[in-house]
């Protein structure tokens, strides 16, 4: 029994609704923190209590929230490839290319944690694999990722560093300039330090090597029906879902639990992550075929529906905070896992009310428009 078209992209949009309140969850903290020139583990060990909170935080959802919207993402590329045949790479292209301009104006402009550049980048590359077979797929996923992980294990020395503890090291003088360009700087200090965050954070190999694999994966199951299956496929799905919670939890507790090596921070982030990743999206999936949480779920999926919109909304209302209100560097963490779910829930509303009229989110529609604009000038 296949799900329906209509079921499909709703349990789409669930998991995509969902992933942006992990976003905001995890990037809270970059907005109010000096980040990426700290380490918060050493920055909370002052602090029990806020330790044991962002650890829980790094157990469930750091580390496995870009690697399950990076799998979205492929998804929805082979969902258009399939569709629109050979004719895909006729404004693909260009569909990637708007992207990279909203994605390198949001780094620049309001969040130096951008996403959507490191996707652009890597979906130019997937054009390259979408023709393939969904086996062939998920091969070239294990076979790009697995270089990663050898050169990460093995010439970066993480097998080696089992015992070694991370250092508490931290760039004083970078965190100094951070905190002085956003607290007191002008909005051109602000951009200024934003740009050089921006280009910290430029690593092109990185992203190649880690999200083009879950695209690869998103794609492959994509192709497979996985999701229009899912009723078919519940068996599959269920244990998916206990198997890479189970495993992909345990993983990412080790660095918690045990001493903090190099080695298991590693498997926290590139082992632990994309497991628990696959494991929410095997949960949401078994969760959107029950008839009972359709109505349940529906505001989760029209934020989902629009979350370009809603993820560049975030970065407008957390810069306006952050450094218009002056929240710079004065909260707690319970504080401000609590101000990124109240914002969500403020979202989530906008998003039910807004959908009462248009049937797009606002950045979607101009993002459509200008993709398919020659393909419309000629009808």
């Amino acid at each position: 029994m296949y799900t329906t078209y209509t079921d499909r992209i709703h349990t789409l949009d669930v998991i995509r609704g969902l992933c942006l309140l992990g976003i905001l969850v995890i990037n809270v903290f970059g907005f109010l923190l000096p980040m990426p020139y700290i380490d918060l583990y050493a920055w909370y060990s002052g602090s029990p209590f806020e330790l044991v909170a962002y650890e829980n935080i790094a157990i469930y959802i750091q580390g496995s929230i870009y690697p399950l919207f990076a799998m979205l993402f492929g998804y929805g590329v082979a969902m258009q490839y399939v569709k629109a045949g050979t004719s895909f790479y006729s404004f693909a292209p260009r569909r990637f290319t708007i992207l990279l301009v909203i994605g390198l104006l949001h780094g620049v402009v309001l969040w130096w944690g951008d996403i959507l550049f490191a996707y652009a980048i890597c979906a130019f590359v997937l054009l390259a694999f979408i023709r393939l077979k969904p086996i062939a797929l998920l091969v070239s996923a294990i076979v790009i990722n697995g270089i990663w992980q050898l050169y990460a294990l093995v010439f970066l020395g993480y097998w080696t560093y089992g015992s070694v503890q991370m250092d508490t090291y931290v760039d004083l003088q970078a965190i100094e300039d951070v905190v002085t360009a956003y607290t007191l700087g002008s909005w051109g200090d602000q951009l200024a330090q934003r740009s050089e965050d921006f280009a910290f954070m430029f690593q092109p190999i990185v992203w190649l090597t880690t999200l083009l694999p879950y695209m690869l994966i998103g794609a492959a199951a994509s192709k497979w029906r996985l999701i229009e299956r899912a009723r078919e496929l519940k068996a599959f799905w269920f244990a998916l879902a206990v198997v890479t919670l189970g495993v992909g939890i345990y993983v990412k507790s080790l660095f918690v639990l045990s001493d903090s090596t190099y080695f298991y921070y590693y498997v926290q982030t590139y082992i632990g992550g994309p497991l628990v990743a696959i494991g929410y999206a095997s949960v949401i999936v078994l969760v959107c075929m029950l008839p009972a949480m359709l109505n349940v779920m529906k505001p989760f999926a029209s934020i989902g529906r629009m979350s370009l919109s809603m993820y560049i909304a975030q970065s407008v209302i957390m810069t306006a905070l952050s450094y218009g209100a002056s929240l710079y560097g004065k909260l707690d963490v319970q504080s401000m896992v609590l101000l990124a779910v109240g914002i969500y829930v403020l979202q989530v509303i906008a998003a039910e009310l807004y959908f009462l009229k248009f049937t797009q989110g606002p950045l979607e529609i101009i993002w459509k428009r200008l993709t398919y604009r020659k393909i419309i000038q000629r009808k």
